[in-house]
């Protein structure tokens, strides 16, 4: 049950994280891949925020709260 349980968490982690580089990539903003991304990737979102567009920045806080949960989980 509980190894089941860990599979869910790490490939919900895997899929927010993947999700969140595709979006970064759509604005030119490239990330590494690999599971210590994430904190890179929504650093990405602060250095570049005069690149991405007012919807994708009103949304950081929510970034922010996912992958502070799913870091905490895993």
């Amino acid at each position: 049950m509980l190894d089941k349980a860990r599979e869910l968490l790490v490939r919900q982690k895997t899929m927010f994280t993947n999700a969140i580089r595709a979006h970064l990539a759509k604005f030119e903003l490239v990330a590494a891949q690999g599971p210590g991304g994430l904190p890179a990737r929504l650093l990405l979102f602060d250095c570049h925020r005069e690149q991405l567009p007012r919807d994708a920045w009103s949304r950081k806080p929510t970034l922010d709260a996912g992958g502070s949960r799913i870091r905490s989980r895993t």
